[in-house]
């Protein structure tokens, strides 16, 4: 009996022991106090080997595509030192040599650079990425140029740390790397195109090169040999989205293997255009295709906001079929009274001086045509970029519903 009363005391606290053990495996770990100072080539040299191993075995990070990116502490830096940015080339180049870790390089490319041959585009590499590998960089000991470094990687999705994915070091950094980490940050081209950097108003062409290296990559995955004619539907996104398909057709006229057709009915590839507003003035601009696994490419930009609501252009389109119903230039007066002429779609002239009053985010105009009375009254929309319209025609009391969309 006493024994066996041994044995069960020895097996409850074997258990506590495993226990405790995989309690503390599921901890985040702490970052240590790191008294070693080397040379920047030493540790990194010692790192990259340890970082490599983790990337290959390291199940929350195995075959998950990163992105490397600048921190400061727990934030995503827009900004990034040249000191920074030659860790990250450096890296990028011990990374490339091993298939499986799926690191990507993001440089959108400029509008007057873009390849003209197929040949020479490297879509190999082409992919969204779900992790963003960190490089936090924090002085020390000024005086000594001794800085620490932390590399991390974050889950794009759920915003969590990885598991298991943490080095630390303490370098001294030469003259030449002291003044290149201590040089003036400027915006990370890197993250051109995703939200901590988008693309601007003014950056369509831009923007639309970068679109269109992606689409070409998806394109020469997914197009059948006997066709390579490729269609662009942009029948879903409002007029003011309309030039950056518009850029992005002529960049793939470009290309030497790919043929742009307006012809849906002949095209091999057919990809959708959308654009999503993710918030106030930022948008997200979608290029997807139903075939294969459903490939897209999208960028990040930003819409610059209206100074006045109401002045300008703007289409009409008849609800619920959304079909085009001509156009209304708006100008402003004084005192919240606007003036506007109405044209029919052909262009031609339907009314002049149609009067319009602004209250916040409504507005009301009525005028006569051909001796019917047409009241309007609507709500402005979308910080100024949609207005919804509601049109009644006396005396049959006709009712006409309209979206107007700022061209």
């Amino acid at each position: 009996m006493k024994k066996r009363w041994v044995s069960l005391f020895t097996i409850i606290i074997a258990l506590s022991l495993i226990s405790s053990c995989a309690t503390q495996l599921r901890k985040e770990p702490i970052p240590p106090e790191v008294a070693k100072v080397d040379s920047f080539d030493t540790w990194f040299e010692e790192v990259m080997t340890e970082i490599i191993y983790n990337l290959r075995h390291n199940t929350f990070v195995k075959n998950r595509p990163f992105i490397i990116v600048k921190a400061e502490g727990e934030n995503i830096s827009s900004k990034i030192d040249p000191f920074t940015k030659e860790i990250r080339e450096r890296m990028i180049s011990w990374f490339l040599k091993y298939p499986e870790i799926q690191v990507v390089r993001r440089h959108p490319v400029h509008v007057f650079d873009r390849p003209y041959k197929v040949q020479e585009l490297r879509c190999d590499r082409f992919t969204d990425y779900k992790m963003l590998m960190t490089l936090d960089l924090q002085v020390v000991d000024e005086q000594n140029k001794i800085i620490r470094i932390a590399i991390r990687e974050i889950d794009k999705d759920s915003g969590t740390w990885a598991r298991g994915f943490s080095f630390y070091g303490k370098v001294r950094l030469n003259e030449t790397e002291w003044m290149q980490f201590q040089s003036p940050l400027m915006p990370d081209q890197h993250l051109k195109g995703l939200k901590y950097i988008p693309f601007t108003e003014d950056e369509k062409d831009e923007m639309a090169a970068y679109l269109a290296r992606n689409i070409t990559c998806i394109s020469m995955t997914l197009l059948p040999s006997t066709n390579t004619k490729v269609y662009i539907d942009s029948s879903g996104i409002g007029p003011e989205f309309r030039d950056i398909v518009w850029f992005i057709k002529k960049q793939l006229q470009f290309c030497n293997l790919i043929e742009v057709t307006e012809d849906k009915a002949k095209a091999g590839l057919i990809f959708t255009a959308d654009a999503k507003r993710v918030k106030e003035n930022l948008w997200q601009f979608w290029l997807s295709t139903k075939e294969g696994k459903g490939l897209a490419t999208y960028a990040y930009f930003r819409r610059s906001t209206p100074t006045d609501p109401v002045s300008g252009r703007w289409s009409f389109y008849l609800l619920p079929e959304k079909k085009p119903y001509g156009f209304i230039i708006i100008s402003k007066m004084k005192n919240g009274i606007y003036v506007g002429n109405i044209f029919y779609p052909d262009g031609s002239l339907k009314i002049r001086g149609v009067i319009i009053e602004v209250r916040g985010d409504s507005l009301e105009w009525r005028f006569y045509l051909n001796n019917h009375l047409h009241t309007a009254s609507g709500i402005i929309l979308e910080h100024g970029d949609r207005i919804s319209l509601t049109e009644t025609i006396s005396p049959s009391g006709r009712t006409m519903h309209y979206e107007l969309i700022r061209e």
